[in-house]
């Protein structure tokens, strides 16, 4: 509002400009009305030439705007376009923020590190997600990097937390990093706030626990009741879904040790409370509430095999994430030809409608990456 009545007024505030463009995009983002943030970027990128002239506040302004849209295009799995926003102020080299004070007619020192250590973060993001051939490196490097820009202790975690879940991508390959990670987190620990680190040490004993201690994990678990020191509105929302579906992750490891059908039951209701709780979200949340139920499936069929009823629910599960995928997040996410085959992020992993309902999805969970897991 005040942009505007300045700019009706013949009155230049180019940083009044973005600010509001700023909050229009967030609402955009929110909201997920992708055609509206994509005008709203359009608006911003006549406006962004001249804010190189206002010198570290430009600088700080186009992070912040960029960083946005890199997470609005992250969000819609739209990889490359989200790299690109980035590329021209998150530079490769080691003469980065010599190259960004030339630019900007600054001394190095008056370089936002700040909003660039977030773009960073971002951007490893983004590598982590795509999963391409060279993109765990580079993620990893992104993150370090942004990690040596940030004086905050709560920014710093944060790259740890993705740093978690980069090495739980790895697997096996991960395992030198993932105790770097845990030598920062070394024991269980829930109070409010602390969520993300929760959700990221249980994951870290999925992928790199003993199995043979995983019974006694969870012994250990259910005794301290973690999540009881969370409130119930905390509770509801993310990244809880996510906690609870690597419950019930490491519940079917517990079966798959010991046989025990108590643990398949356990499983199972982690794997709805996770579909529960993140069903009732924004449409990326819902996409990967889709997931947690396919993955309930997959295990039932392992455990005990699947009856008419349930393989019938799985048929509908995969429709409805078909149709969710599509309807929200376009091609770039699901899109099909005229014989069924499948492309975009999560079509791509689809291997046609020539295959059985499970073997597809076991093969659309090998799409869900790094901290949507």
């Amino acid at each position: 509002m005040a942009a505007e009545l300045l700019r009706d007024a013949g009155v230049e505030d180019r940083r009044s400009e973005v600010l509001l463009l700023q909050t229009r995009l967030s609402h955009a983002n929110h909201t997920g009305d992708v055609q509206a943030a994509q005008n709203i970027w359009r608006e911003y990128e006549e406006l962004e030439p001249r804010l190189h002239a206002l010198g570290a506040e430009g600088l700080r302004l186009i992070s912040e705007m960029r960083n946005r849209r890199a997470v609005s295009l992250t969000d819609q799995f739209r990889f490359d376009e989200a790299e690109q926003v980035l590329a021209e102020i998150v530079a490769e080299r080691t003469s980065w923020s010599e190259d960004l004070a030339r630019r900007f007619r600054i001394a190095v020192n008056e370089v936002p590190n700040r909003e660039l250590g977030a773009c960073l973060g971002t951007l490893g993001q983004i590598y982590a997600f795509r999963g391409g051939e060279g993109d765990a490196a580079h993620a990893e490097s992104c993150f370090r990097r942004a990690m040596s820009l940030f004086v905050e202790a709560d920014d710093i975690d944060r790259q740890w937390i993705y740093l978690g879940h980069l090495a739980c991508d790895q697997g096996e390959q991960g395992r030198a990093l993932w105790q770097e990670v845990l030598e920062k987190n070394p024991a269980l620990r829930a109070e409010s706030g602390s969520q993300y680190v929760l959700a990221i040490q249980l994951k870290g004993f999925l992928v790199f626990g003993p199995a043979a201690n995983i019974p006694a994990f969870l012994e250990h678990w259910e005794g301290k009741r973690l999540l009881e020191q969370f409130t119930e509105e905390e509770q509801s929302q993310h990244p809880f879904g996510l906690i609870h579906q690597t419950l019930g992750m490491l519940y079917g490891r517990a079966w798959r040790e010991t046989g025990n059908q108590e643990y398949v039951d356990r499983a199972v209701r982690h794997f709805d409370l996770a579909y529960e709780k993140m069903t009732h979200g924004g449409a990326l949340l819902k996409a990967l509430a889709y997931v947690a139920r396919l993955r309930k499936y997959v295990f039932l069929d392992e455990a005990r095999g699947l009856d008419s009823s349930a393989g019938e629910s799985l048929a509908q599960t995969l429709l409805a994430f078909k149709g969710h995928l599509a309807e929200h997040f376009g091609s770039t996410a699901w899109s099909e030809g005229e014989k069924g085959n499948a492309t975009g992020f999560f079509g791509q992993h689809d291997p046609g409608p020539g295959c059985s309902h499970l073997d597809r999805a076991r093969s659309l969970l090998r799409a869900v990456r790094f901290n949507y897991w």
